[in-house]
């Protein structure tokens, strides 16, 4: 068998060259892809989480108010005004953020047990259950550890196909 002349050796040497640098040029660019994923969702963690606390804190201070001040002073209803306005703002911000339709089956149920205990205390505060209301938010707490402790472990672990 004849051997190949050594012109025929550089081309061969070039494309596979290229080959290894366009194969290392993907993975980094995959990895720069899945970190860049998992800083986005690192930040909408702590998003959500901000937005929990803010509801959280407007609606207990709302139930507060509504319970324990007169509705005819001007004063307490401009105030009132504003902390209704930040749980509604807050409330549909939250809503928008936690995704009902999520294909991890874990995930998705801590995610409807929050939304539950979102839209109950939304109930109770509507109904002008004052107390209730704010013995609901102590729950919506509850719920939301579990959910955003899912989801870090989600950011911990990767994106599942870069794992």
């Amino acid at each position: 068998m004849d051997s190949l002349p050594p012109q025929v050796l550089i081309p061969v040497g070039v494309i596979l060259a290229a080959l290894i640098g366009g194969f290392f040029s993907l993975i980094s660019l995959i990895i720069s892809k899945e970190q860049k994923t998992s800083e986005f969702r690192q930040q909408w963690i702590d998003s959500l989480r901000q937005e929990i606390s803010d509801h959280i804190a407007a609606s207990i201070t709302l139930s507060a108010m509504r319970q324990f001040q007169s509705v005819t002073d001007e004063e307490f209803l401009k105030v009132a005004s504003e902390e209704q306005q930040r749980v509604a703002s807050t409330f549909t911000s939250i809503k928008l953020r936690v995704n009902p339709e999520e294909s991890d089956e874990k995930i998705k149920k801590l995610n409807d047990a929050f939304l539950e205990k979102l839209e109950e205390c939304r109930r109770l505060y509507n109904n002008s259950q004052w107390e209730d209301a704010r013995k609901c938010c102590n729950a919506l707490t509850d719920s939301a550890i579990p959910m955003l402790k899912a989801e870090w472990e989600r950011v911990k672990r990767g994106e599942r196909v870069y794992v």
